[in-house]
């Protein structure tokens, strides 16, 4: 099976990746093409039960591949720049993101994906809406929980860490 995650930049595709490796039967690739120059063999001929490509292309015509299960991550243009911009740290054009948000609306017209806001793919009801779509049950509900925990930097940005933080032992 192979399993679609695509929105537009700094969406959050990294992270669904790291919650559907969590699944002993799959493996989820990340921005893959960036690095596989035969990334769509790569995936196709895996022998992997389930593959997942997460990434922010997978919405260009150029880019679609065969999908089982497919994932949209929507997220605002303007909050994806901005953090693109910070992210990459230089100016990107302004009218990058809303090519790319016509290209993802058509793609998610023509599949029919799961469709999740980009603030929910980081809560636990979120994850475990996407993990039921892929994989079914049984939810590996502490593992999510813990996920959720590595993230705390976007769910809590004011914590900072360092020595002059207390932590509750």
């Amino acid at each position: 099976m192979i399993i679609t995650v695509t929105g537009l930049p700094r969406s959050g595709t990294a992270f669904v990746s790291m919650l559907l490796n969590m699944h002993p039967s799959c493996v989820a690739y990340h921005e893959l093409a960036a690095y596989d120059r035969n990334w769509r063999s790569t995936i196709v001929d895996s022998y992997w039960d389930i593959v997942a490509d997460c990434n922010t292309y997978g919405f260009m015509p150029e880019a679609w591949i065969r999908s089982e299960r497919r994932i949209m991550i929507d997220s605002d243009v303007v909050q994806s720049h901005v953090s693109s911009e910070i992210a990459c740290r230089k100016l990107i054009d302004p009218d990058l993101m809303p090519a790319l948000r016509i290209m993802l609306e058509d793609w998610r017209d023509r599949y029919d994906p799961m469709v999740i806001h980009r603030n929910d793919v980081f809560t636990f009801e979120g994850c475990v809406a996407i993990w039921e779509y892929c994989f079914g049950k049984p939810v590996p509900y502490m593992k999510i929980e813990q996920l959720i925990k590595l993230n705390v930097q976007h769910k809590d940005p004011h914590i900072k860490f360092g020595p002059e933080v207390e932590f509750i032992l």
